[in-house]
Formats: structure tokens, C-alpha cells, sequence
């Protein structure tokens, strides 16, 4: 397999660079380990300097995972200190192993996960994971890869935190106590039976009717003028901060084909493509030309593997990939 231009030569600086990343992802990471690498960093100024080359490398990577300005910033200074004649070499050790720390979380965790909200929520499914649950009154959540939810049962009312994620509800017929889903923008509730949100994205809610009908209203107003109806076969897209926009129609076998763990797609750019099966792995791929993120993609493909489906997808537009430790995956020709 050819290596794209845009790939370095990797010199040992900085395969060590890289492996130390891989290191400092380690959960069982000890003491003694942080103490060999701010050694490491701070015997020579050229180690520094492989962060900022790594930056420079990877500037279309940092900018699709958003860290860029924080990235570039935290380099710069990392770089700048051991001219400074007084410089400590652990304040530069300390800002080097920041930044370090800036990066591998932004490009090895998935960009749909919220590990702190997991661990407070009732209900949660870690990458890749498709979990069905039933709750006290016999509702069933079906629960997508990286979701997390929150149960608020009372007796007059039935609530669902959707903290992040996309789960399905078959609610339960309660006609005294109403069952409502709540995003950060959005309240949902149930006129009927089956109903699909997704909250993957932070500033992002849709909601999606299988059965029946549902009413949404923004999470912080009452005024019943604002509340909308959707219908069995309707998708209503809503972004935070916005005014509430009509439903549409939409393709059910197409936008349900995450239950049966399927992603159709049907004339869209490979940048969706990728974005979807990230959130069913753990590391990241990121697309090193912009041109290619705009190549038309149609199938149905498979959500139990995606680097199996990655492959076939690579093969069927003539892309090459080029692994970069065990998280990261470079799409290039």
C-alpha cells in the first residue's frame, strides 16, 4: 500500500511521539510511567519539536476533530520554553504532556461519547453496543451505540432524560401519568406508541415517528403555540437555539435500519458515511483530502464491523488506508 504525501517519514522522534500517546491513553496508566515520559520530553528540545511537526502533519485531522486553535496554542508554548534561559523543564514537561493529553482524547475516544454523563445516567451502551431495556411500567428502550438515559418516574408523570445518544421508545399505554423524553432543546410526548430520537449531536435533536404520533415543544417554553405535532412516518430536524421547523417525510426502513444494526445510505457524501460509523468504534478516521469527503456513497452496510465495512467502502472508491497506531485510520488514494 502507498503512503499518501501528506504522511511523514517516520523518524524515531517521532514513532516516539506516537507510541507515548498510545501510552497515555492506557487506563491502568501508573505513576512511574508519567514520570519516564516528562523525562522523555524534556531531554531534548527536538521532541517538543515532534509534537509541533505532528500538528502541522495532521492539520486537516485536528481540524475535523474541532481542537485546532487549542492544539496549535498549547504546541506553541510547549515549543517556545526551552529557549526561555530560565525555563523548568517540568513547566515545559507540564504543558507538552497537556497538550499531548488535549490530542489523544480528541482523536482516539469516539465524538459521540460523554463518559462523564455515562457513569450518573441509569441506563448507558458503550461503543458499538445496541441494548434493549424495559422499564417499570413496561415500556422498551432501545438504546443505539453511545446513549445514555435518565428514568424520572412518579406518580402522576413519566419522564426520560435523553442525555446523548439515539434510543427507540415503545411506550407503554399509562393514561394517567403522561411519558415525556427530554434533550437539552427539546420535550417529547407520547401521543402514541413507537418513536425514535436521536441526541448523538450535542447541538442536534431529531425526532422520528413509527407508530402513531408524538408532540414536541422546546425545553424551555410552555406556550402551547409552539408545540408541534409529528406523525407516523415524519422526522422533525431541530437545532439548538432555533425556532421549531415543520416535520418531514421520511423513508422508515431507511432511517429505522440502525435497530437491525444497518446504515443505508443513498447518494451521500463518504464525510456522512465516516461520521456514522464512527459512532459504532473506538479511534477515529479522518479523510486527508477534502476533495475525496464529497465521493457519492450508496449501499447498506453492516454497523456489527465497521472496519470491515470501511474496507469495502475503500475498495468500491479506489481509497487506500493508513493505520496510525491502534486508533487512528487515514483515508487517502
Amino acid at each position: 500500500m502507498s503512503v499518501s504525501p501528506q504522511l511523514p517519514n517516520q523518524s524515531p522522534v517521532r514513532v516516539q511521539a506516537i507510541e507515548w500517546l498510545v501510552t497515555l491513553r492506557d487506563d491502568a496508566l501508573e505513576d512511574e510511567t508519567l514520570t519516564e515520559f516528562s523525562e522523555w520530553l524534556a531531554q531534548d528540545p527536538s521532541h517538543a519539536e515532534a509534537f509541533s511537526a505532528a500538528e502541522l502533519l495532521f492539520k486537516d485531522i485536528v481540524t475535523a476533530a474541532q481542537i485546532e486553535t487549542i492544539d496549535t496554542s498549547s504546541q506553541q508554548r510547549v515549543a517556545d520554553k526551552p529557549n526561555t534561559p530560565n525555563a523548568s523543564p517540568w513547566l515545559f514537561s507540564a504543558f507538552g504532556m497537556a497538550a499531548v493529553w488535549l490530542i489523544a482524547v480528541n482523536l482516539i475516544i469516539p465524538s459521540h461519547a460523554s463518559l462523564f454523563t455515562d457513569f450518573f445516567s441509569d441506563y448507558h451502551t458503550q461503543t458499538g453496543e445496541l441494548r434493549e431495556v424495559e422499564l417499570s411500567d413496561g415500556t422498551r428502550v432501545l438504546m443505539n451505540t453511545n446513549t445514555a438515559i435518565s428514568v424520572n418516574f412518579t406518580a402522576t408523570s413519566r419522564k426520560i432524560i435523553l442525555e446523548h445518544g439515539q434510543a427507540q421508545f415503545t411506550v407503554a399505554k399509562d393514561t394517567h401519568r403522561p411519558f415525556e423524553v427530554i434533550t437539552e432543546s427539546l420535550r417529547t410526548q407520547a401521543l402514541g406508541t413507537v418513536f425514535d430520537i436521536n441526541h448523538s449531536d450535542k447541538t442536534e435533536t431529531s425526532i422520528l415517528v413509527q407508530e402513531h404520533a408524538v408532540s414536541a415543544s422546546l425545553t424551555n417554553s410552555n406556550d402551547p403555540a409552539h408545540r408541534i405535532t409529528i406523525k407516523q412516518g415524519q422526522i422533525l430536524h431541530h437545532r439548538s437555539g432555533l425556532d421549531l421547523q415543520q416535520p418531514q417525510s421520511v423513508n422508515l426502513s431507511q432511517a429505522t435500519a440502525w435497530q437491525q444494526h444497518r446504515l443505508i445510505i443513498n447518494d451521500r457524501p463518504l464525510s456522512e458515511l465516516i461520521h456514522e460509523l464512527e459512532r459504532y468504534q473506538t479511534g477515529r478516521v479522518f479523510i486527508s483530502d477534502t476533495t475525496l469527503k464529497d465521493l457519492r456513497v450508496s449501499g447498506v452496510f453492516s454497523l456489527t464491523s465497521p472496519a470491515d465495512t470501511l474496507r469495502i467502502v475503500c475498495a468500491a472508491l479506489n481509497l487506500q488506508q493508513t493505520q496510525i497506531g491502534p486508533w487512528w485510520t487515514v483515508l487517502h488514494r
